[in-house]
């Protein structure tokens, strides 16, 4: 079975090409798209943060007179200056920006 297996991988060796190392340019161009990927990958992510944020600061408005009432507390605190990262490209740099809930 041993040689079986050798004669196996020593037929398949012309076959497997040895693999060329990337040109510069090239994995700046493979690496800038898999940077684009994720940018745009953490802007939806931060739509829907901020969507959800939103979300429940409306209810804690709705609410927060009636828990204060009920409770002597707020509900919740922290809103004000809470943001939200995301990214944009100018001019092909990408830049961390932030939205402001």
């Amino acid at each position: 079975m041993q040689a079986q297996l050798e004669q196996k991988q020593q037929q398949l060796q012309p076959l497997a090409k040895p693999k060329q190392p990337l040109r510069l340019a090239d994995e700046v161009e493979i690496a800038t798209q898999q940077a684009y990927d994720h940018a745009n990958r953490i802007n939806e992510l931060a739509t829907e943060l901020v969507e959800e944020l939103r979300a429940l600061k409306s209810i804690a408005n709705d609410m927060s007179s009636s828990y204060w009432q009920l409770h002597h507390k707020p509900f919740i605190t922290g809103f004000k200056g809470t943001s939200v990262p995301y990214l944009r490209a100018d001019q092909g740099v990408l830049m961390i920006g932030k939205v402001i809930i």
